[in-house]
């Protein structure tokens, strides 16, 4: 199974709004709430939703995590994983770093974190996913990076 990561695009925006009205999310906790909230800043402005995927600078002042405190943001960038196969969009991985330094602040779990859409699980697509980031990484400075998963993966 061969897995390509693209930058996220207004013309397969279409495919990522279909898997979020289907109730996937990249949020492991609120899942379908946030799949609704997320579809909600797509229908708001899709194009600033699409250039917020990449966020090479930490813009946007600091984040508020969900039991209020807030947090420095991180730079970051977003993948949509492509199953070459079908060219079906198959989950997100996404990325981020402190500049300088492998150490990332206690509330971030890991460098990557990812999600594969339901349908598509179990056929190496995060693998390879997590394959084709290293480089990307490596190129931030990290010698090595970590990553967020479900304790049952």
């Amino acid at each position: 199974m061969a897995t390509t990561l693209i930058l996220p695009t207004l013309d397969r925006l279409p495919d990522y709004m279909a898997a979020l009205e289907h109730g996937w999310s990249t949020d492991h906790l609120r899942r379908a709430v946030a799949a609704q909230e997320e579809l909600a800043r797509i229908a708001q402005d899709p194009a600033l939703f699409i250039s917020r995927c990449t966020n090479l600078q930490a813009e946007g002042g600091p984040l508020t995590l969900p039991d209020g405190l807030q947090v420095e943001r991180l730079p970051g960038r977003v993948f949509w994983m492509v199953d070459d196969s079908d060219n079906a969009l198959c989950g997100v991985i996404n990325i981020r770093w402190r500049p300088g330094t492998p150490a990332l602040p206690e509330h971030v779990l890991g460098h990557a974190g990812y999600a594969a859409m339901p349908w598509q699980r179990n056929r190496g697509h995060a693998t390879a996913a997590l394959i084709a980031v290293r480089p990307y990484l490596r190129d931030q400075g990290l010698p090595y990076f970590e990553v967020t998963c479900d304790a049952d993966n």
